[in-house]
């Protein structure tokens, strides 16, 4: 995390945007927060989900900082503070609230993002501050450059290395083999990604369902467990085909949950 932040002060010196590349689970939130209590003028760091801006918002309160939100209901008051924290969808909606010279340096969690339209309008609002992008992930499914957008990649930190190092543990894998899972009839989105409709539809069949959850319980035993489903809908179907096996073992967490966060607390 240290070795990250000086390499981003010390590019920003040189260009105007830079890319910080680092694994889940490595810290990029607190490299984000390191680079901001550096700053000399105030900083806006965007972010795509409500989790994530408030967990941002928190790391900047532990190092001290004077921090505001800008997301749904909430608004960042009167007078500016040393730290702004926003969604991206409630920040584009807002431009007019700030001035072009408001920030100094404006941050992008989730980084990949900032090719869309709406990271874009908000670059060319405050055009004349520095860029940071952080993520994990840089390679897009749509094959979109994030070249077009930043100058250079101030520090890489593969997740090889976060394993090696003993900041990530070892990956063990399971492999179950599905046999009503046809991914030949799933087209492909770029290099690497599945379209989304496809997928949920090989997903979504209840022998698939059935043929994941019932190893997927047996290897887990009683240990909380973390599933990433490919949409909305084969959350909501797995959660439901746990539960009739296990009844209230399961629950599934989606964007549109209006209780979304009692229900990871749950």
């Amino acid at each position: 995390q240290s070795a990250a932040r000086d390499a981003v002060l010390r590019e920003l010196r040189n260009v105007r945007s830079t890319l910080v590349v680092m694994p889940t689970g490595s810290g990029k939130s607190r490299v984000i927060a390191a680079v901001a209590n550096e700053a000399k003028r105030p900083v806006l760091v965007l972010a795509h989900t409500r989790g994530l801006v408030n967990q941002l918002a928190d790391g900047f309160r532990a190092l001290g900082l004077d921090v505001g939100i800008e997301m749904a209901e909430e608004r960042r008051g009167d007078v500016l503070p040393r730290v702004v924290v926003a969604s991206v969808q409630s920040m584009v909606k807002r431009l007019a609230d700030y001035p072009a010279d408001s920030f100094g340096l404006v941050v992008r969690d989730e980084g990949h993002h900032a090719v869309s339209a709406a990271d874009r309008k908000i670059a060319s609002h405050f055009s004349e501050a520095r860029s940071l992008l952080v993520t994990a992930t840089p390679d897009r499914s749509d094959g979109r450059p994030l070249g077009t957008v930043v100058d250079s990649v101030a520090y890489e930190y593969p997740i090889h290395d976060a394993i090696r190092d003993g900041v990530l543990c070892p990956i063990r894998m399971r492999t179950i083999m599905v046999d009503d899972l046809h991914l030949s009839d799933v087209r492909m989105l770029g290099k690497h990604d599945y379209n989304p409709e496809d997928l949920e539809k090989q997903l979504c069949v209840e022998s698939a369902l059935h043929a994941v959850a019932g190893p997927l319980t047996e290897l887990t035993g009683t240990r909380p467990t973390l599933i990433f489903c490919a949409s909305v809908k084969h959350a909501r179907m797995m959660e439901d085909v746990i539960n009739r096996d296990r009844p209230g073992a399961a629950l599934s967490v989606a964007g549109e949950d209006k209780d979304a966060d009692a229900r990871i607390d749950r």
